[in-house]
């Protein structure tokens, strides 16, 4: 039986199915959804799937319509709506977007309808947003997130469930074809809108639908929706498993006052903790490149900065701090006396100070013949080198006697 819903649209007993299987597994008890109705054929769908769910499983149900405004025939269509959502006694919510001027009319529409559902969420306190993404969408967002170069995260395209600030978005029929809804609706004989923007040109979301879509279909000779959502559910399935290795990776983090270090020789897979370091900072594609190189040669030393986040190599360990990274001898107030004299106390901010009459001094003060075997002992204990000049150096006597405390 695998994916035979996604298989052989046809049918509404296996639609009902998937619908009401995805919200047995999430639904609380006597909880209040969301669902945005947008009064075309895959929202009309999962309405009245929703209104048929409802016969067996505890939940109440509100429905809200966004009109956009862009046509004519929008106010009568909204007014149709609220009609439909009064006959199945459903809570029924209006909003009117005020006329948009300007470019990139899709993405700041789609920001105006998650403000009014979050606006909803925080006035009724809904489980979830139920929204009547489908297969085709599915393949629309894999296929635009490729084309802007997104990452593997991105890749997943629209996700079955997820969380957009404190609102949980459900998309049920994800893995369904609009051939099955409108199978559906036909076979009900439920009415819905046919919306003329969504064969609109001047849209990205038509003229890949419309245009491009098509002729990659005429081209490579196969229908390519089900390719592109099986390459988003193929990028979710990975980003969630390196999202479960990020969170070991998370584990093994060493955070002291200033930041985290991580053990390199704790035989973390590279890829992992590449995708780990993406997660904690907004790496650009080469930056993330040259730091994973750094890391594969071992560089006893190495910089990269992203943003206000500096990643410092040290040949096994990888700092991760906000710069500029304390001296002991400009800011001591920040460490506590205590530790046992290693660069690992140093980090989690104690220094062990010793008793009797000493001297504080920085190893670039120190003679040339001094300074070169302290650093010897440096690199014996590992210590990494941008501490050098920040630790302090304890010294007694003359100054051929002078040592390290932390040697």
């Amino acid at each position: 039986m695998k994916n035979m819903h996604l298989l052989y649209p046809s049918g509404y007993i296996m639609l009902k199915q998937v619908v009401k299987d995805f919200l047995t597994l999430r639904l609380e008890k006597g909880a209040k959804i969301l669902l945005g109705l947008s009064g075309g054929a895959d929202s009309m769908a999962l309405l009245h799937l929703l209104v048929e769910s409802k016969e067996t499983l505890d939940f109440s149900l509100h429905v809200a319509h966004v009109d956009h405004g862009w046509r004519e025939e929008s106010a009568r269509e909204a007014e149709a709506l609220k009609q439909v959502a009064s006959h199945l006694k459903l809570s029924f919510h209006l909003h009117r977007l005020e006329k948009m001027k300007g470019g990139d009319l899709e993405n700041r529409a789609r920001e105006e309808r998650l403000a009014f559902f979050s606006r909803l969420h925080k006035e009724e306190g809904f489980q979830a947003l139920l929204l009547a993404h489908h297969a085709g969408d599915q393949a629309e967002t894999v296929f635009k997130r490729i084309a802007e170069g997104a990452g593997l995260k991105g890749l997943g395209g629209l996700y079955e469930e997820r969380l957009l600030g404190s609102l949980c978005v459900w998309r049920p029929l994800l893995s369904m074809r609009k051939e099955a809804l409108i199978h559906y609706l036909n076979k009900k004989k439920l009415h819905y809108f046919e919306d003329a923007t969504n064969q609109d040109t001047s849209y990205l979301r038509s003229r890949m639908r419309v245009e491009l879509f098509p002729q990659l279909e005429k081209i490579f000779g196969k229908r390519m929706e089900g390719n592109f959502a099986k390459l988003g559910k193929m990028c979710q399935e990975l980003s969630l498993y390196f999202e479960e290795r990020g969170g070991d990776i998370e584990k093994k983090l060493v955070h002291g006052p200033f930041g985290a270090y991580l053990d390199l020789r704790l035989g973390i897979h590279s890829l992992e903790l590449k995708y780990f370091l993406k997660g904690l900072a907004p790496f650009s594609y080469d930056a993330l490149e040259v730091l994973m190189k750094l890391i594969r040669q071992k560089r006893p030393s190495g910089k990269i900065h992203v943003g206000s986040t500096t990643f410092q190599l040290s040949r096994s360990h990888l700092f991760i701090y906000q710069e500029p990274f304390p001296s002991f001898f400009e800011t001591p107030e920040l460490w506590k006396e205590g530790g046992d004299g290693s660069w690992e106390a140093f980090w989690q901010g104690e220094v062990a100070i010793p008793k009797g009459n000493y001297s504080l001094e920085k190893l670039s003060n120190l003679e040339p013949l001094i300074r070169k075997k302290i650093k010897k002992g440096y690199g014996a204990k590992g210590v990494p080198s941008f501490f050098y000049d920040k630790l302090p150096i304890f010294a007694f006597g003359s100054i051929q006697k002078k040592r390290n405390l932390l040697l």
